[in-house]
């Protein structure tokens, strides 16, 4: 289960920077580029806000506990 979490963590990360970088040269195409190439800019497109993955704790595990039956 840490490994899924790990996974989704890293994947998540890619994701960010991917969006980051994206963000970053369409401010340089909207900035630098169109001007100086008399271009009009592309229609503003902001990228969707990243959510937080939840942190797995391997303190929590109960793979190693006995089972609690309910009384």
């Amino acid at each position: 289960m840490a490994k899924l979490f790990e996974t989704m963590s890293i994947q998540n990360t890619m994701l960010s920077y991917l969006m980051e970088e994206q963000q970053i040269f369409r401010t340089w195409l909207v900035n630098e580029f169109c001007p100086a190439m008399r271009l009009t800019p592309p229609p503003e497109h902001p990228a969707p806000p990243t959510q937080a993955i939840p942190k797995f704790d391997n303190d929590s595990s109960s793979d190693d506990s006995s089972p609690i039956v309910p009384q």
